[in-house]
């Protein structure tokens, strides 16, 4: 029971090295697409988004498995995590993980007028999912 409890903890914490490894791909996606590499920096993201996303979900599993230890377990997992990778990030407006994923930072080449017609329209919808009425806080 230790060691499940001991690798529950990992679990938490590996969700907490996703997010910071997304932020930091985020940042190098920009390089990657000005250099020619897009479908590079798209199976990097999207690689990258699978194994966050699964890693969330088998904590959120682990959390709602009615014993206190492996709760603790995940959520100190998580706050060790964050400590120790995300704590010089600012703070989230929205405690839920769906939120705070869609805080990562957009590329610059998404946002600006120079990309085609396809990135501009994502970018479009990107924003305007988050500004949804009822999402992430927003009042309805």
């Amino acid at each position: 029971y230790a060691l499940g409890a001991l690798g529950v903890f990992l679990l938490g914490a590996a969700c907490e090295a996703c997010l910071w490894l997304r932020q930091r791909l985020g940042e190098f996606q920009t390089t990657l697409s000005k250099k020619g590499f897009r479908k590079t920096s798209l199976l990097l993201q999207s690689v990258s988004y699978f194994v966050h996303v699964t890693l969330g979900y088998a904590a959120m599993l682990a959390a709602m498995t009615y014993s206190i230890e492996i709760f603790f377990a995940t959520v100190l997992g998580m706050t060790f995590g964050y400590a120790l990778l995300n704590y010089e990030r600012q703070p989230s407006s929205s405690v839920t993980a769906c939120c705070a994923a869609r805080e990562l930072p957009v590329p610059e080449d998404q946002t600006s007028t120079t990309v085609g017609e396809e990135e501009a329209r994502a970018a479009t919808v990107k924003i305007a999912l988050a500004d949804a009425p009822g999402c992430c806080g927003k009042a309805e």
